[in-house]
């Protein structure tokens, strides 16, 4: 019995640790593509572009505020904060 109640408490906090990774990753991943394509030493058309740079920036930085305030202020917040708790 103890052995069980041990097994889900570390499970529980097994969830909540690979939950956050996901969405932490799900956050990253898009960005790190874009950086990926941009960083490669190809022709693209849009390197010749005057603003490209500052245009990825700005639009890195609106893409990683929106998804932080999604965050903040959806239900997943309370999912993230609020970690499963064991039965004894």
């Amino acid at each position: 019995a103890i052995q069980t109640e041990v097994e889900k408490f570390f499970q529980s906090k097994l969830d909540k640790t690979l939950f956050i990774l996901t969405v932490i990753t799900a956050i990253f991943l898009p960005l790190q593509f874009l950086t990926g394509v941009f960083g490669m030493n190809l022709h693209i058309p849009e390197s010749n572009y005057k603003y490209a740079y500052h245009i990825f920036w700005v639009s890195s930085a609106v893409y990683i505020i929106s998804a932080f305030l999604f965050l903040r202020f959806s239900n997943m917040q309370k999912f993230i904060t609020n970690a499963p708790q064991s039965t004894h």
